[in-house]
């Protein structure tokens, strides 16, 4: 019998007889999830080159970011809420932008211009609450290097805030480069370094969706879902070298992609565009490289199971060697120390999802922050609603991402009755990427593994926001141009933006911004700051100092100390502040980190911290009962050997060098 091509319903249908009755509910379950229905191009006749309504869409952004700069800051509340302002602005920048962009007829210039806008505008929101100076946590780390690498002339100096970051210092190494040429401040310069690098990984990301689904429709609308995931609008968006690295992957992702589809040129995109990001990725981030490694594995796989394309083969094969052996070079070189840094964590991550699976008792609050604080309601829905459309669009557009990949069911001969084959593999590993969406989800409801889900969320939503925006163009919409379908669609893709804006906020959105205790982004306020700057000029730099989770960040970069923590020294000096006396546990501790100076933040005192420790991970759980007492904090006025240096009546500087001199006198 000659080989015949066959839908992959109808093998269903075949092999799967059901009774009449069922008939109906299945065909519309078919219907719905799009199985063995054909693609057809969803962009319609091509639209000239034009700037559309980029003017017009430009305005509304000013104007929505208007709105949210008043609604964040200490301005007319008595008159307009700052909350009511916050979300007229966010509704006004997106909405206009979401609704034109889910419009069929848009050229293909107007809908980059459009992404970039969007991005652009994000990025501005994520500066508004400190314009000049970092603020979100990771950034600080990785200014302690770049600042190293500046003032010591030299690399992998160590970073006891984080000590994996000298190893990676990809990031740092173009920030100083920036610093020396201009003279620019490393805040300026990693300000405006991250800028571009969201631009450049847009564009990126365009054209990689371009390149897979052959639809500038699909790309933009693949990228619009792509800003609702949670780690887009300030995890990737920090001084971080997760920044850095989403570029390089999206890079090499589109130069191998490329080579794909252009056959003539394969070996050019391979060698001199995908490698060499590659590469460098391989020095600037581990999770991201390991990821990266995975999926092109992934595409290895499905290269050498597709029939139809033996000659894409050797070229994924050399792909995955060379990212593989770079990765595993600059890890042997660097000692290997990251197994140490991810083994810990990886592993109590994966037996807390364990144990949520097995047992179904959930370890963690979703919406719930350490410290009990909880987003309001209407926040929650939101996030909910936001991340049901993305489920609805994952499950409506799975199969017909199969569909564009060309993916066909053939009868075959002798041992394979049937043959499954497609002409499109990145079609394919887009789809396959989003069957681990799931798992980022359950990590994120485990005490110890959401930081994980929450990290690798960004890339399996290289596989979601492709297959969801097929759901999108090819479902919701397809080629209808009726205002109420276009305004329905454009207020699901605002809500899936704005749920995932609310969720990369972190905990309740609070306006004007008040500080909070240990919550990272919200402790870091003028006052910590001028302490910090006020031990860089008295007391001199490199200075052994204690201090809590916040005050070591600001320590440590604006006051350019040398911070002793349990992460890079394997001392825990949480007890030497919260014990109600000096004993020998905590002297001993004061002793073996040869302690300077220590900051005591009165302002611990107040409340339980955001972000569940006040110094380090593993601290005496007691501790967390209830705030520390005042008088614990305050038992160094009373030791003689210790002087009070510093006071603006929170932040206390006290000098223990007397003391840790006579302890090692005596011992």
């Amino acid at each position: 019998m000659p080989r015949s091509d066959i839908p992959v319903a109808s093998v269903m249908r075949r092999r799967i007889a059901a009774p009449a009755r069922l008939v109906a509910p299945v065909r519309l379950v078919q219907a719905f999830l799009g199985i063995g229905e054909r693609y057809r191009p969803l962009d319609p006749r091509p639209v000239p080159s034009s700037w559309g309504w980029i003017p017009v869409m430009s305005i509304t952004s000013a104007l929505g970011l208007i709105a949210i700069a008043v609604g964040l800051g200490p301005y007319t509340y008595a008159y307009i809420p700052g909350v009511l302002l916050l979300n007229a602005g966010f509704l006004l920048l997106l909405v206009p932008l979401t609704l034109r962009l889910v419009w069929p007829s848009v050229s293909r210039f107007e809908r980059i211009g459009l992404i970039v806008l969007a991005v652009v505008a994000l990025y501005i929101i994520k500066l508004l609450p400190r314009p000049l100076g970092f603020i979100d946590f990771d950034e600080f780390l990785h200014w302690v290097t770049a600042a190293d690498i500046i003032e010591h002339k030299t690399l992998f100096f160590p970073n006891p805030l984080l000590p994996i970051s000298p190893l990676y210092p990809a990031l740092e190494i173009i920030t100083a480069a920036v610093v020396n040429i201009t003279g620019w401040s490393i805040l300026v310069s990693g300000t405006l370094l991250v800028a571009i690098l969201r631009v450049v990984f847009i564009l990126a990301l365009f054209l990689l969706f371009e390149t897979i689904t052959a639809s500038s429709r699909l790309a933009a609308l693949g990228c619009l879902v792509y800003m609702g995931n949670s780690a887009f609008f300030i995890f990737h968006a920090a001084f971080a070298y997760e920044s850095l690295a989403i570029v390089f992957i999206a890079l090499a992702f589109l130069a191998a992609a490329r080579a794909e589809h252009n056959a003539a040129n394969r070996w050019t995109y391979l060698v001199f565009l995908a490698v060499p990001f590659l590469a460098a990725l391989s020095a600037t981030h581990h999770i991201a490289a390991f990821i990266a490694i995975f999926i092109l594995i992934s595409l290895v796989v499905l290269v050498f199971l597709n029939q139809l394309a033996p000659q894409y083969r050797m070229a994924v094969v050399a792909l995955v060697s060379a990212a593989a052996l770079s990765s595993i070079g600059w890890l042997t070189m660097m000692g290997n120390p990251v197994l140490e840094y991810l083994g810990p964590p990886l592993q109590e991550g994966l037996t807390t999802l364990y144990h949520l699976v097995t047992t179904l008792t959930q370890a963690r609050r979703p919406f719930v922050s350490d410290d009990g604080s909880a987003a309001p309601l209407w926040q929650q829905l939101t996030m909910l609603s936001s991340l049901l459309l993305v489920c609805l669009g994952l499950a409506m557009g799975f199969f017909r991402t199969l569909s564009l990949a060309g993916m066909r069911v053939t009868r075959g001969r002798g041992r394979m009755p049937i043959v499954v084959t497609w002409t499109n593999n990145w079609a394919v590993l887009v789809a396959m990427i989003t069957i681990g969406f799931p798992i980022t989800l359950a990590l994120r409801l485990t005490g110890s593994g959401w930081e994980i889900g929450n990290r690798l969320c960004p890339y399996f939503y290289f596989g979601v926001a492709p297959v969801v925006a097929v759901a999108v163009a090819g479902a919701w919409q397809g080629h209808s141009k009726s205002l109420a379908r276009t305004l329905g669609v454009g207020a699901a893709m605002t809500l899936l933006l704005i749920g995932g804006l609310f969720a990369a906020w972190g905990g309740p959105i609070e306006v004007p911004r008040r500080y909070r205790v240990i919550a990272d982004a919200l402790s870091v306020e003028p006052m910590g700051i001028a302490a910090a700057q006020w031990a860089k000029k008295w007391l001199g730099p490199n200075n052994n100092i204690a201090a809590d989770r916040i005050n070591r960040l600001l320590m440590a970069t604006y006051g350019r100390q040398r911070v002793v923590t349990l992460l890079e020294d394997d001392i825990d000096l949480s007890s030497a502040f919260f014990a109600e006396r000096l004993g020998p546990e905590e002297l001993n501790a004061l002793k073996v980190g040869d302690i300077d100076y220590l900051v005591v933040d009165m302002r611990m005192t107040t409340a339980m911290p955001r972000m569940g420790i006040y110094f380090e991970r593993g601290e005496a759980d007691d501790i967390h009962a209830a705030p520390p007492d005042p008088a614990a904090l305050l038992k160094f006025n009373r030791v003689p050997q210790v002087s009070r240096l510093f006071d603006n009546g929170y932040i206390m500087i006290y000098d223990v060098a007397d003391l840790v001199t006579t302890l090692l006198h005596e011992h």
